[in-house]
């Protein structure tokens, strides 16, 4: 939640146009298990988001496990949904942004996807058995 509004906000990081691996890609934060995260992706999750943005763990309260599903980049991601208390501590602004993983750090309203006028592509792509729907937006 954005301190400034009464919405719910998503918050985005950009990875450094620098990086052999996913350039430039808008993403959400996170990465690769260590062997210290002792195979729970909550912890995964929450580490590497405080190595990336300067998030501490304490500042999140995760509230979902998504379903783990394979990139087309072949790798298994599962992605971790958290609430961020207090919001303050989310403003992109304030964050602690590792530039050598992150280039920018942005905070959208949730809002925002529920409004098919700002889907400005829409396809559907076969993938690992199942059907899903692509959107792109522009913010």
């Amino acid at each position: 939640k954005n301190p400034n509004s009464s919405s719910i906000h998503v918050l985005f990081t950009q990875r450094p146009t620098t990086l052999s691996s996913h350039p430039g890609e808008v993403c959400f934060p996170g990465g690769r298990q260590d062997p210290s995260d002792r195979s729970d992706d909550v912890i995964t999750a929450l580490r590497e988001t405080r190595e990336e943005i300067g998030l501490f763990p304490h500042s999140i309260l995760p509230i979902a496990r998504m379903e783990t599903v394979e990139s087309k980049h072949s790798l298994c991601v599962t992605p971790i949904v958290g609430w961020i208390d207090p919001p303050e501590a989310a403003e992109p602004s304030g964050l602690d942004l590792n530039l050598e993983e992150v280039e920018a750090a942005f905070a959208v309203p949730l809002e925002y996807f529920a409004r098919e006028e700002n889907c400005v592509e829409k396809y559907s792509v076969e993938w690992s058995g199942g059907e899903f729907v692509v959107r792109t937006y522009l913010f």
